[in-house]
């Protein structure tokens, strides 16, 4: 059981390092006058690949497809994937979070808390990369 919660640990603190490592690579594109490419309307939506109104690194099950153009029985199970995607994803934030917490000072927790906020901005920040480098 012991070498489960180890492992299970290093794969959360991997998806933890590959979010950040991401989140500071859009970021520093950004501030060097990276161009990026920004939906308005209707077409913000259909081209969310991440959902910037959810918790940080889930997909959006609307826009990714669309993003794809994937269509009928492609789209379906696609679509699928992704939703057992966020529903991992979610679990191991959640998990790491309340792991995090015997180990972290208050005010450190509430900074990672805010790094996986849904207004923390990380998704919206990684789209405008993702549509920049059509």
């Amino acid at each position: 059981m012991e070498r489960f919660m180890t492992s299970r640990k290093v794969g959360m603190a991997g998806i933890l390092i590959l979010m950040m490592t991401v989140a500071v690579g859009v970021l520093h594109s950004q501030e060097h006058g990276g161009h990026r490419a920004q939906a308005t309307g209707d077409n913000a939506a259909s081209a969310e690949v991440f959902c910037g109104h959810t918790s940080t690194g889930l997909l959006c099950p609307g826009g990714a497809p669309n993003v794809l153009k994937l269509t009928g029985e492609k789209k379906q199970k696609w679509t699928e994937a992704l939703r057992a995607y966020n529903k991992a994803v979610d679990a191991a934030t959640k998990q790491m979070l309340a792991d995090s917490k015997a180990v972290l000072s208050p005010e450190e927790y509430a900074q990672v808390e805010k790094w996986f906020a849904a207004s923390s901005g990380v998704n919206t920040l990684i789209n405008q990369a993702l549509s920049a480098k059509k």
